[in-house]
């Protein structure tokens, strides 16, 4: 079986996402659905809501949370926070709220990055016995946790440039000490600006503290890019692919 591409894996998590996206409005609704931790704040609230007709019982784990080179989600077990309480179960129309709590201190100058997953637990067969469909439902929410530094900002650089047969591939690396989260990427090709597709912007929806990540633009010849983020943060840079 062939592996996904990048735009592969893209599509993928946007229907994922839909799904879940769906899912949440028909039985659980979780608020906020991202978390900011000041280095003083030792805690946040999530609040979980039932919105079915039965009870639903919700497991809350927390992971750390990096990117391989390709800017893929990697996600390790960690001690440095912790959700009280781990496993509830919330009768119908009612709610619960989990602590998101700081066990380690903050990082002096580099932002923390996790992701909280809420994952609401099979329930019980159908009392007929007969067939019945048993979604599952996760939902992952990032935790930012801002380092003790005053100054906390994302840079991103480009290396890396090559000509390839489908285009130009580029490698885009945050060299600042706080994340991004990517809004739009321009690129310059015959002296023209153009916005990549909205897939391919959501295959790096975030980029991390010096993560890196590949980037493969569908033009040749590409002489600029451009990339904006939601904080208002932009950069540009002059491309000069290598063959």
């Amino acid at each position: 079986m062939r592996s996904l591409t990048g735009w592969g894996r893209a599509a993928a998590a946007a229907l994922l996402f839909l799904l879940a996206a769906r899912a949440s409005a028909a039985s659980l609704d979780v608020n906020p659905v991202r978390i900011d931790l000041a280095p003083s704040a030792r805690s946040a609230e999530l609040k979980l809501t039932n919105m079915s007709n039965e009870p639903l019982s919700v497991q809350v784990d927390v992971r750390a949370w990096s990117q391989d080179f390709d800017g893929a989600e990697q996600l390790a077990d960690t001690r440095a926070l912790l959700a009280v309480p781990p496993l509830v179960t919330i009768p119908p129309g009612e709610h619960q709220v989990v602590r998101i709590g700081q066990l380690g201190a903050p990082a002096e100058d580099v932002e923390k990055t996790f992701r909280v997953l809420v994952t609401e637990l099979a329930g019980a067969p159908p009392a007929n016995g007969g067939p019945g469909l048993n979604m599952r439902l996760r939902l992952s929410i990032p935790v930012f946790v801002a380092p003790v530094t005053r100054r906390v900002a994302a840079d991103i650089t480009v290396e890396d440039v090559a000509s390839t047969e489908a285009g130009t591939r580029v490698t885009l690396h945050n060299t600042g000490n706080a994340h991004a989260k990517i809004e739009r990427i321009d690129i310059r090709n015959d002296g023209e600006w153009s916005a990549l597709p909205r897939e391919t912007v959501s295959s790096l929806r975030y980029l991390l503290p010096d993560a890196r990540a590949r980037l493969a633009l569908p033009e040749p010849n590409v002489t600029a890019i451009r990339i904006k983020a939601e904080d208002g943060g932009e950069w540009e840079h002059a491309v000069s692919a290598l063959p």
